[in-house]
Order: structure tokens, then C-alpha cells, then sequence
């Protein structure tokens, strides 16, 4: 035997004795789908089969980023809608929790965690859920075992759905179908995925939930998916066979444990193709991170980071691009001499509805296809003339080319909003020779540059940077991550 076989040998065996007590099939490695930004995996299997008949699906998950926007585990790939989602978060909320949303066909309910209403569905967590049709077209969803509520319903637990033919392609995990934009995109671990041809019974449910995993023999069992590590020789179990295309950077994780912190240690860092360095100089403090329980990062602008300066007045401190890349929109124009600052001779449409305040001054760059770094609450004036020249001619911005002064346009006080984005729209004009801030009649005001909506944020890591964690005495070296909250960051070693 050459050592090239005895080290393979050794290799499974370390993987095996690894897996712990939900490895129950023979040489195998329990393996999770691991989705990030861009990915998603196709089956093969056609929604013709189960759509507008009965029938349940039922998974395993575990959710990296709660306050996100719509997560979308279970998806369609063609016409129509068959979508289990994560629910968006509201940004600028702080009451509501990680609730989950079904829609088939058109008819859709949220079910928060019935089992934790108080914080709903948290990151890093193992849940198994199931969502049953009956005959009658009546929809239900069980969270860990338990019949779910749906949300201000009256405590309705089931949702009756409309006949016909709610949704047409494949089943896809991670997504929904391309053209749905901004995309929904699923963040975490899934797991036992499986479709079954009835809706399955308590007994049934509770089998699956105690069991953790799909022998591949259960009664009723159209297809299922373990996403399990196959070692020489071992095959998938009955209807887990199924191919799968991996599209992005999908990808299998592996060996689990089903212990809940072991596994979402396997969770892989986000990638995106740009090295982005800190848009900053000197010490800067983090006052708000990204994914927050409560405030503006969340939903669509969930990935994002506030930060002010730590050894001084934070208007006027110089930011810096974070990447070579494009100018694609500059607004300079908003005032910010105080915080909140309103628009002159304009009338508000609701007394303190904010429709008045000049909307934030940014500038935005373009990385790559779906990659855009955002620059909020700039100071009025303070974009260089060189970076419109190259907004209106082209060119490209630099690495720490410096692209504006930090202040308080749009908000209540001076401090850099930096935002990763996946997906914007941009106005007519972005920001060459624009006209003046306009109130219009009955009210409010029509900005000189629209914001850059609809958009939806992306996870991020800074590169090479210094950090010093709230209540750390030292300053430690970061090779790529992304600030958290009360953090001292800073671009060079103190």
C-alpha cells in the first residue's frame, strides 16, 4: 500500500470519529450547505410535482446574519412563487425579531419562532422546521416540533391556500429565482432538506425533529437532500441521490456534531473580490455594527458600520476610497452646519416626518459587478473636484485617494456611515453639474441628487487593519474581518 492510500486511510478515520453521534451512515462525514453572498444550489427536482396538491418539505437551519434582509432558504427557479424565506427586519426597528415568511402561489404568512417570541430566530442556532399542506390546500409550519402562529392572524394556525399552479422550474436552495432583484439571498447552514407526498403528521414531525437525520427510507419520501461527505465506497441512502449544481461558492461543511456553537464555528468567512482597506486614518470608534438587534442596520441596510473619531471633532476628518475602483454617484450639496439639517422654504408633508431634512451626502464606488462601497453623511463641500471630474469623465478612484471629509448631512450627528452594497440603482443623473435642492408643492423637497434606491447591502471584511475591543487595554492585528460594535479601529499600528 503506497502512503498516499495510508494517509487517505488515516484522513477518513480522523474524519469519522469526528462526526460524532449524528454520523449514522455507513463512511460517511455529516456535511451542511453553507450559502453566502451569491450562492445558491439547484436540484433537479420539478415543482410540478407538489405544487397546488398536498404534500410537506421540511429542513434544517441555522441563520448567520438574523436581522438581514430576506433570507430565501427554499425557492423556486422558474415562474410563479414557492418561497420560504427568513422575513426581512425593518430598518431603524428594534421590537421586531427574526420571523419567517412562506408564500406559495401568491399566498403568503409570517410565523415567528413559537417557541421564542421574545428573540425569535438568532444566529448560530439549529432549528428544524417543517411546513405541511393538507388536503384542503391548508398550510402550516412547526418550528422544533411545535405548530407555529401565525403573525397578527388571531392565532390562526393554519393558511389556506388557492388551487392551481403556484410556481413553475426547480427547487433551489439559497435563492429564488434570477430575476428577482434585489436578491433574497440565504445566509447560514442548511440541512435535511426533504419532500414528502402528504402532509406529515405530528408523529411524524416529531420522528424527524428527535432523529435529527433522514435515513432515507421514511414513508412518504419523494427526495431529500443530507448534503453528507462521501467516503470510498459509500453511496447516498434511497431518494438522497439526487444531483445538485452549486452555483457561486457554495459549498459543503463538514464534520458536524449537531452541537450548535461546534457547528457554527464551520460557518465560512465571506468573500467578496475586493480587498478593502479602512476608509479612515487614526483612531475611530464603532457606534453602530452590522446585523443590529436594534437600529438602522438592518434589512436591506444590514450590512453597514458607523464610526466617529476617537481623538477629536469626527466634521472634517478626512475618508479615504477603500478600494480602486469607479465613482459612480457624488451628492455634495445636502447642508450639515447642524445635525438634521432642513431644507429651506420647504414645508413638511406630516409635522416631524423628516420629509424635509436633507438626505445624506455620499459618495459611491463601484469594485466590481456586484460590489459598490457607500460613504454616507459626508460634509457639504467637501468632495474633491477631482473625484467628480472622474464621475463625469470616468476614471478611476484609488486605494486611499481621499474622496471627502466626514460630517452630519442627513443625520443627528457627525460620524462615517460606510456601507457594502450588492445591488443599487442609480438616478438619472449622479451627480454631474446637478441642479439645486427643490421643495416641491404641497411639500417636501425633490434632492439635486436622488438617492441610490432600491439597493440591498452585502457582508464585508476590512483587510489589515487594528483593532481594540470595548474594555481591551491592547490594540491587536486584524487580517480581515469586520469591526464590531464599541471596536477602536485603526489603519496603522499604534
Amino acid at each position: 500500500m503506497s502512503w498516499r492510500c495510508v494517509l487517505l486511510l488515516l484522513a477518513a478515520v480522523v474524519l469519522l470519529t469526528q462526526c460524532g453521534v449524528t454520523c449514522d451512515e455507513p463512511n460517511t462525514v455529516d456535511a451542511a450547505l453553507n450559502l453566502r453572498t451569491g450562492d445558491w444550489v439547484d436540484t433537479d427536482f420539478n415543482l410540478n410535482q407538489i405544487v397546488g396538491q398536498a404534500h410537506s418539505i421540511s429542513f434544517r437551519f441555522m441563520l448567520q446574519h438574523p436581522n438581514s434582509y430576506y433570507n430565501n432558504i427554499i425557492g423556486e427557479s422558474g415562474s410563479g412563487i414557492y418561497t420560504i424565506s427568513k422575513n426581512t427586519s425593518a430598518s431603524g426597528g428594534c421590537t421586531d425579531r427574526a420571523t419567517l415568511s412562506v408564500n406559495f402561489g401568491g399566498t403568503g404568512g409570517v410565523w415567528p419562532n413559537i417557541n421564542d417570541l421574545a428573540n425569535g430566530f438568532r444566529p448560530n442556532r439549529w432549528y428544524h422546521i417543517a411546513v405541511t399542506v393538507d388536503n384542503q390546500l391548508k398550510l402550516r409550519l412547526y418550528v422544533d416540533g411545535v405548530l407555529g402562529i401565525i403573525q397578527n392572524s388571531g392565532f390562526q394556525t393554519s393558511l389556506q391556500l388557492s388551487g392551481g399552479t403556484w410556481a413553475g422550474g426547480a427547487l433551489r436552495f439559497g435563492r429564488r429565482k434570477n430575476s428577482v432583484n434585489p436578491p433574497e439571498q440565504f445566509y447560514g447552514l442548511l440541512d435535511d432538506v426533504a419532500v414528502w407526498d402528504h402532509a406529515l403528521s405530528q408523529n411524524e414531525i416529531n420522528s424527524l425533529q428527535n432523529n435529527h437525520k433522514l435515513s432515507g427510507n421514511e414513508s412518504g419520501l419523494i427526495a431529500g437532500w443530507n448534503f453528507n461527505v462521501l467516503l470510498g465506497g459509500a453511496t447516498h441512502p434511497p431518494k438522497h441521490g439526487r444531483p445538485l449544481a452549486f452555483n457561486g461558492n457554495a459549498a459543503r461543511v463538514w464534520p458536524l456534531s449537531g452541537k450548535n456553537e461546534e457547528d457554527a464555528a464551520k460557518m465560512l468567512f465571506e468573500q467578496h473580490a475586493t480587498k478593502l482597506s479602512l476608509p479612515v486614518k487614526g483612531n475611530w470608534i464603532v457606534n453602530q455594527g452590522s446585523d443590529s438587534d436594534c437600529g438602522s442596520h438592518r434589512g436591506y441596510a444590514s450590512f453597514c458600520v458607523d464610526m466617529y473619531y476617537a481623538d477629536g471633532p469626527t466634521r472634517g476628518q478626512p475618508i479615504y476610497a477603500a478600494a480602486d475602483g469607479t465613482v459612480v454617484l457624488v451628492r455634495d450639496g445636502s447642508a450639515d452646519d447642524v445635525g438634521n439639517q432642513q431644507v429651506p422654504g420647504c414645508t413638511e408633508c406630516t409635522e416631524g416626518d423628516g420629509s424635509c431634512g436633507y438626505i445624506s451626502n455620499e459618495v459611491l464606488i463601484q469594485h466590481a459587478p456586484t460590489e459598490f462601497s457607500s460613504y454616507l453623511h459626508l460634509k457639504q463641500g467637501s468632495v474633491p473636484q477631482a473625484i467628480k471630474d472622474k464621475l463625469a469623465g470616468g476614471q478611476p478612484v484609488l486605494r486611499g485617494e481621499k474622496i471627502g471629509e466626514a460630517g452630519q448631512s442627513g443625520t443627528g450627528g457627525a460620524h462615517l456611515h460606510f456601507a457594502y452594497l450588492w445591488t443599487v440603482t442609480l438616478p438619472a443623473n449622479p451627480g454631474i453639474n446637478p441642479p439645486a435642492d427643490t421643495p416641491t408643492s404641497p411639500c417636501g423637497y425633490t434632492p439635486s441628487v436622488p438617492d441610490s434606491k432600491p439597493l440591498v447591502t452585502r457582508p464585508f471584511l476590512f483587510s489589515e487593519y487594528w483593532a481594540k475591543p470595548q474594555g481591551a487595554s491592547a490594540f491587536e492585528f486584524i487580517p480581515a474581518a469586520t469591526p464590531q460594535l464599541g471596536d477602536t479601529v485603526r489603519d496603522t499600528s499604534p
